[in-house]
């Protein structure tokens, strides 16, 4: 088997964590997986969709404390490239040439960084549609 990176989103990962949500697109990658992927931003991005399961009430306190904790360990275990000047330029570049929101540019920048810096594959994974199109124009192969 050829080792695999495999960069996620946090679309792509909130499903290992929040039951309610569809795990199709992590479970066709999880078994070929070498190692995860993710931008820094995706662990803030996390605990805003925590808080906002409990507003909602979906999950409680309790439930939402116990989840991050979860989520932290595995992210502790994921390859993860911090925010930085670099980041911040390639962004910008990604956002003229897809037209993509903020957060978004940032993670297919990030995975763009992580594919230019490894001798293995990465495959970018998001459960966004817009943001896998781009990734897709960029030459990532993108699980559905």
């Amino acid at each position: 088997m050829t080792a695999m990176i495999a960069f996620v989103d946090t679309s792509a990962f909130v499903p290992l964590f929040i039951t309610d949500e569809p795990r199709d697109l992590i479970d066709s990658v999880f078994d070929e997986v070498e190692t995860f992927a993710c931008s820094r931003l995706a662990s803030v991005e996390m605990t805003k969709v925590l808080r906002r399961r409990e507003q909602a009430g979906p999950i409680s306190a309790s439930q939402g404390r116990r989840l991050a904790a979860a989520f932290e360990e595995w992210f502790s275990g994921c390859y993860v490239l911090d925010l930085n000047r670099a980041v911040a330029r390639s962004a910008s570049a990604v956002i003229r040439r897809h037209g993509l929101k903020v957060a978004d540019a940032v993670h297919l920048t990030t995975a763009l960084l992580i594919r230019d810096d490894s001798q293995e594959e990465v495959v970018f994974c998001t459960a966004d549609l817009e943001l896998r199109a781009a990734a897709a124009n960029e030459g990532f192969r993108t699980p559905t």
